[in-house]
């Protein structure tokens, strides 16, 4: 049966599925970039339920900033969302 687990980071801005974490040196699944722990969810799709809740309280364009996060890591959800913004602005001036 496939581990449909997955994970966000504790102190890090890095989310995915349970097969792309990395792991400490005694094993423990972290960020594959930064080491840090992780939360965990049953599955992606309580993961993007969430979002979209956050986006329906009043947080116009939340899902579209975090499906362009998937695969990137930040170190805060600040510098994620300047990270987005600079990329909305690039690709409004092309």
């Amino acid at each position: 049966m496939k581990d449909k687990r997955f994970v966000y980071g504790a102190r890090c801005c890095w989310f995915g599925s349970i097969s792309e974490v990395g792991h400490t040196n005694i094993g423990l699944p972290c960020c594959p970039h930064c080491g840090s722990v992780l939360y965990e969810m049953p599955d992606e799709a309580t993961w993007w339920d969430g979002v979209d809740r956050y986006e329906a309280a009043g947080h116009l364009g939340y899902r579209a900033m975090v499906e362009w996060m998937r695969g990137k890591h930040f170190r805060s959800p600040d510098e994620g969302a300047a990270a987005y913004a600079a990329h909305m602005r690039d690709v409004k001036t092309d």
